[in-house]
């Protein structure tokens, strides 16, 4: 490739790997990003002028764009420069277009041809289909030209979100299909820095940090997402999720309450007495219902009619 252009940020372009273009004006940026978003078709002029500058469309815009076009044409044109490998392509007809693929590489093409594959079942994903979809969320570093304020490209950029959400929202059902817990957990807080109000992303997270143990974490998301519903939005949660932040909040303040500083009595000849074995008892009795509330949150179990009744390992315990 002899051209790279990235539109995910500002807008970088690259001629034979060394960066070009940094002076370029806003609207030469535009234009740039436009060309790429039509990746490779053709766009009549009067319309490119429109998009530029809209209610300022005048004969003198049509001069502008010509003045912008000879430069985009000549960028990069150090001791001269074939047609064929220029960046911007102006047809007999007079349209406009950037040059072929196989010349301009353009991260929002890689992006977008890999959006349909989100439409594949999880459960279905193949590891070509992961990985590509792997690599279209690191191709989103930020928002589709954040710095260009045109109708055109808010519209543009709002998709783009959203198809940056699927693709996340993708990983994070196909990871927490197959036990992946770290890129559920990775996937999951980059999803919600950008959408913090979708409840089943919450969701996983909580559940792949006690599957991974991380209790504190899973504490910190349940209780960010119980502000940004009912705090926030001034909704509640589904039953599930509801249940599911109860359990974990009753076991950190279980947690928070269980005895740390009691010291066991020892006799003088280095036995345990009566007091002692009383309150090691109930130590170990509030130790095993913390750990049976987070196995129950790791579960994602509903308490069962006998919940009350000692269980094996509570007996064990308390023997």
């Amino acid at each position: 490739m002899i051209w790279k252009v990235n539109t995910f940020g500002g807008l970088r372009l690259f001629y034979q790997n060394q960066t070009l273009g940094v002076h370029l004006s806003r609207t030469s940026k535009a234009l740039i990003g436009m060309l790429a978003a039509r990746q490779g078709r053709s766009i009549p002029r009067d319309e490119v002028t429109e998009l530029l500058w809209s209610a300022d469309y005048d004969k003198a815009s049509q001069h502008r764009l010509s003045t912008i076009l000879w430069r985009l044409r000549n960028l990069g044109d150090i001791g001269g420069q074939a047609a064929s490998q220029r960046l911007v392509v102006i047809e007999p007809s007079g349209d406009i277009r950037i040059n072929d693929c196989n010349v301009v590489n353009v991260d929002l093409a890689e992006f977008e041809s890999a959006v349909v594959r989100c439409r594949i079942r999880r459960d279905e994903a193949s590891p070509e289909d992961v990985a590509v979809l792997t690599r279209s969320a690191d191709l989103y570093t930020a928002d589709f030209l954040r710095d260009i304020d045109l109708e055109w490209v808010s519209e543009k950029r709002q998709y783009l979100r959203q198809c940056h959400l699927d693709i996340l929202q993708f990983l994070i059902e196909c990871h927490s299909h197959h036990c992946n817990y770290d890129e559920v957990i990775d996937y999951a807080g980059r999803f919600l820095r950008i959408e913090p109000y979708l409840e089943t992303v919450h969701v996983f997270m909580i559940k792949a940090c006690l599957a991974t143990g991380r209790r504190s974490m899973a504490a910190a998301r349940a209780e960010a997402c119980r502000h940004a519903f009912m705090d926030e939005l001034g909704v509640a949660v589904g039953p599930d999720t509801q249940l599911l932040l109860s359990s974990l909040a009753s076991a950190t303040k279980a947690h928070i309450r269980m005895p740390t500083k009691h010291r066991v009595e020892r006799g003088v000849g280095g036995g345990v007495d009566g007091t002692g074995l009383v309150q090691l008892k109930q130590a170990c009795s509030q130790l095993v219902d913390v750990c049976s509330s987070l196995l129950l949150d790791a579960n994602d179990a509903k308490p069962s009619p006998t919940a009350n009744k000692s269980s094996p390992l509570r007996k064990s315990a308390e023997q």
